[in-house]
């Protein structure tokens, strides 16, 4: 007897920690994937600062670069710790470069 695919996959038993792991591992890959381009590619950063309800800083970082036309991307986003002044800010980018991508 033959069992159709959706079938074979919802008698799967999948954990939350198997999910998030699966998710991580997609979210590596694609990291990988973009950290590839922008290290052959010309790109621009765009830095923006967002604040969230509890009036806790959040930084954005979006690359722009052109494959095949243009692309945003996101490239991070960190949470300010400290104040949100430029030297500060350029560290929290110098860092997240020093990372490679995590």
């Amino acid at each position: 007897m033959k069992q159709n695919a959706i079938e074979i996959t919802n008698s799967i038993p999948l954990s939350n920690s198997s999910v998030l792991q699966c998710i991580d591992e997609m979210v590596e890959d694609v990291e990988k994937q973009l950290i590839a381009h922008l290290q052959v590619k010309q790109f621009a950063l765009q830095l923006d600062q967002s604040t969230l309800r509890d009036n806790e800083a959040l930084l954005l970082a979006y690359v722009r670069f052109n494959n095949e036309g243009p692309e945003e991307e996101m490239l991070f986003a960190r949470c300010l710790m400290t104040d949100k002044k430029e030297p500060n800010i350029k560290k929290l980018v110098k860092k997240h470069q020093s990372q490679g991508s995590h």
